[in-house]
């Protein structure tokens, strides 16, 4: 039973559609019964497949049976089945073809030494009919199962989504007062702001007015500095020519009467002489 329980879950999750086409579901595209639809094309087949082994089947041995593949519990659970790669099987007229063909070469092979007897024949028949109510009944449990999976699934989806939606629309609302409050918070800082760079706009823009006249007067009172100098040095360099054209002449009046006053003693007695006479 545990396994057979598994079974089904698998088989309903498989049919349960994602989140994706949720809203598909809701708006009315899809039914829960178009997911039953695959099941029943597969039920036609198992019945053409029953079919096919009753006409074969009719002159062949039963006390060998031959090495059957396991089939699945309901069409459901074949069409859901893979093929043994991990893959799910959509080629339901493929498998069943090749289970019939399967049957049908191991029978065509034993028919040569043995042969059906009626005892055998109603036991066939017997098992055919049973199989066939098996899958029958396999197959209403699954289509009920699924069909109550996919209502309880719907439920759960459309409480999950209404609870979320609630829940953000009560805390949108919660926080349209706060945001509100900041946005115009932000607004009077913003104008501050701009009232504050208008201001410092203004005072940069007189303060550069006011260096260009500092600078023009710097400039001005510079030109007058350097003009004032170059007089000044003029004038000193006219008065240091007047001053040595004046020692000039003063050397040269000295110079002559140096040479004046050597002549006039050169002329008179030698005075180291006269002190020498003295002394003898």
């Amino acid at each position: 039973m545990p396994k057979e329980e598994e079974r089904r879950e698998k088989v309903v999750l498989r049919q349960i559609p994602t989140h994706n086409n949720y809203n598909a579901h809701n708006s009315g595209k899809y039914n829960v019964e178009d997911y039953l639809t695959k099941g029943n094309t597969v039920n036609s087949k198992f019945a053409k497949m029953e079919k096919r082994q009753r006409l074969k089947a009719s002159s062949l041995p039963l006390a060998a049976t031959p090495p059957r593949q396991q089939l699945p519990n309901s069409p459901q659970d074949f069409y859901l089945s893979d093929n043994g790669d991990g893959e799910e099987i959509d080629d339901v007229d493929a498998l069943t073809e090749s289970l019939c063909e399967e049957e049908i070469e191991w029978y065509c092979t034993s028919i040569k030494s043995e042969h059906l007897t009626n005892v055998d024949l109603t036991l066939l028949k017997k098992r055919e009919s049973k199989i066939s109510k098996s899958m029958d009944t396999q197959f209403e449990i699954s289509k009920s199962t699924i069909i109550e999976m996919m209502k309880r699934y719907l439920e759960k989806e459309e409480k999950t989504t209404n609870k979320v939606a609630n829940e953000y629309k009560s805390r949108m609302n919660e926080h349209d007062e706060q945001k509100i409050g900041w946005l115009k918070k932000l607004q009077l800082e913003f104008e501050e702001y701009q009232k504050e760079t208008e201001n410092l706009l203004e005072a940069l823009e007189k303060n550069y007015t006011e260096s260009l006249r500092h600078r023009r007067e710097f400039d001005k009172e510079i030109e007058q500095i350097l003009h004032d100098q170059e007089q000044e040095v003029a004038q000193i360099q006219e008065k240091i020519l007047d001053s040595s054209q004046h020692i000039r002449h003063a050397l040269a009046a000295a110079a002559k009467a140096i040479f004046s006053y050597y002549s006039e003693v050169s002329q008179r007695p030698n005075l180291n002489k006269q002190l020498h006479s003295l002394f003898k």
